[in-house]
C-alpha cells in the first residue's frame, strides 16, 4: 500500500507543481522525506494534509503569509477571528458585484436607447449622480479619491462639465497662474471640466468621500455622434445649447457630457456616442 506521493503524484491530483512545492518548503508548510537512493521527495500523511489547508485557505482570499500563520500559529480564536473577517470582506465583494451588475445593466440599457434615439431632444429625471474631478495636484482633496476611481473604473463613466461655477473650488492643478496670480489660463483645453460621473449610491461601497454632487431634477438631453478622433471640448456642444435655450426659459448654465462609447463602424470611422444635457431649472 502506498504511504506517500511524490512531485509529480502531487502534480497530477492537486495541481500543484514542483516549483510551488519546493516554496512552500523552504517556507517550512511542508516537509517530505528525501529518498536516500535517489533523492526524490515524498510526501507523507501530514504534508498532504497541510496542502489541503493551504488549499483550503487560500481559495478564501488568505494570503500565503496569512495561511502559514492560520495553519501553524493560530489558536481557535484566531482562526475563527480570521474567518469572520474574510466573511466580512467576501460580503463586500458580493455588494461590490451585485452593484455592478446593476451598472452594467443600466449601461447596456442607456445603449440600447442611443441607438434608437441618436440625435434627438428628450426629456429625464436626474437623481444621485455625482463626478470626481479629474485633478491631479499634491494635495488635492480629490486624489484619493481619483486613486480609487481609477482602480474601479468599471463603475464610471467619462465626462465634462462646462461652464461650471464648480471650478472655482478647484486647486491650482488644473490653471497656469502668473506670477500675482491674478489672471488665470486653462493649461490644456482637453482637461477643462473632465471627471469621472456615477451614480451615488456606489461612493460608499468603494469608499470614495471626496466628490461633487451633481444637482438632482430634470434634465434636457441629447444623443450625438462626434465623428472623428476629436478631443472633446465645449465647443462641439454650441449647437446644441443654442437648440435648447431656444425651447427653454430657465436651464442650469453648466452642460454636462458623458462618454456613452467610442468605436470604429465598418468603415474605419471613428465614432464618440456622447450624452449631452442640461438641467431644467
Amino acid at each position: 500500500m502506498k504511504h506517500f506521493y511524490r512531485t509529480k503524484d502531487i502534480d497530477r491530483i492537486f495541481g500543484i507543481g514542483r516549483e510551488t512545492l519546493r516554496h512552500y518548503e523552504k517556507l517550512g508548510m511542508l516537509s517530505p522525506h528525501i529518498n536516500p537512493e535517489n533523492g526524490y521527495r515524498e510526501y507523507g500523511y501530514w504534508d498532504i494534509g497541510t496542502l489541503v489547508d493551504i488549499l483550503r485557505y487560500r481559495s478564501i482570499g488568505l494570503s500565503l503569509k496569512d495561511t502559514k500563520k492560520a495553519i501553524y500559529d493560530m489558536d481557535f480564536p484566531e482562526v475563527l477571528d480570521t474567518l469572520n473577517s474574510q466573511r466580512d470582506h467576501h460580503e463586500k465583494e458580493l455588494r461590490k458585484y451585485e452593484l455592478l451588475l446593476r451598472k452594467t445593466k443600466h449601461d447596456c440599457e442607456v445603449l440600447e436607447f442611443a441607438k434608437k434615439n441618436l440625435g434627438k431632444l428628450f426629456e429625464r429625471e436626474l437623481n444621485g449622480m455625482v463626478m470626481v474631478p479629474y485633478l491631479f495636484e499634491e494635495g488635492s482633496k480629490y486624489l484619493p479619491s481619483l486613486h480609487q476611481v481609477l482602480r474601479n473604473s468599471e463603475f464610471f463613466d467619462t465626462g465634462w462639465c462646462f461652464h461650471s461655477k464648480l471650478k472655482m473650488d478647484m486647486p491650482k492643478g488644473l490653471f497656469r497662474y502668473t506670477e500675482d496670480e491674478e489672471e488665470e489660463e486653462l493649461m490644456d483645453d482637453t482637461i477643462q471640466g473632465l471627471g469621472f460621473f456615477t451614480a451615488k449610491e456606489y461612493m460608499e461601497c468603494l469608499g470614495i468621500e471626496a466628490y461633487v454632487e451633481i444637482p438632482k431634477g430634470r434634465i434636457i438631453a441629447k444623443i450625438v455622434d462626434l465623428c472623428g478622433k476629436e478631443a472633446i471640448h465645449e465647443n462641439h456642444f454650441i449647437e446644441f445649447e443654442k437648440e435648447v435655450e431656444k425651447k427653454y426659459k430657465n436651464l442650469s448654465d453648466e452642460t454636462y457630457v458623458i462618454l456613452l462609447s467610442r468605436f470604429y463602424d465598418h468603415e474605419k470611422r471613428y465614432h464618440q456616442y456622447l450624452l449631452v444635457y442640461k438641467q431644467i431649472l
